[in-house]
């Protein structure tokens, strides 16, 4: 049980680690910016709980593939896709015409607003399953070597396991929606 919960411990805040460079991430990869006048949408993307979003998301990857139930995440995948769907169909719908009188920068501007909205779901979402995948194999790995260590040595690596997970939330000053560097997944 102790090297099982050392191997998860470890797997984890490798999962949490990388996860810390998810808005850097997605700041290279979506380069596409937002039409001038469309500002507030920047807003809209540090808000709404992106960044709390984003741990959840991993760790909830990271426990779907630690269990071997992978339709946990297909399943969370179906959810984000339907709930996105819904919000983008019903509360956030762009007006038929924003330049009635432009075709062509009317098309542009949606086009924009649309890449960059979806470059960031799509990115987000495949960085989260790259971050768990990656402590998922860390964990793997401490967890075959854990059988090697004599107990006393385990005890120790399993408490130093503990107080890195805990400083790295302390540090990430989570759930802090504030934070400055939220990213939405």
């Amino acid at each position: 049980m102790l090297t099982q919960a050392t191997a998860i411990g470890a797997g984890l805040i490798v999962t949490a680690l990388l996860g810390r460079w998810s808005k850097k991430f997605l700041d290279r990869s979506v380069t596409v910016e937002f039409p001038p006048g469309f500002d507030v949408l920047k807003e809209v993307e540090k808000g709404g709980g992106g960044r709390q979003l984003g741990v959840l998301e991993r760790v909830l990857f990271f426990g779907s593939l630690w269990i071997g139930r992978y339709e946990v995440a297909a399943g969370w995948l179906a959810f984000k896709v339907a709930a996105k769907w819904a919000s983008w169909q019903h509360i956030t719908r762009m007006p038929e015409k924003i330049y009635p009188d432009d075709i062509a920068k009317d098309i542009e501007h949606k086009n924009k607003v649309g890449s960059r909205v979806l470059g960031r779901f799509l990115n987000g979402t495949l960085y989260n399953i790259l971050c768990a995948t990656i402590g998922w194999i860390i964990g793997t790995v401490v967890f075959r070597m854990a059988f090697w260590l004599p107990e006393n040595i385990l005890w120790i690596v399993a408490a130093s396991t503990g107080i890195v997970a805990l400083a790295i939330l302390i540090w990430s000053s989570w759930p802090d929606s504030e934070n400055k560097d939220a990213a939405v997944p």
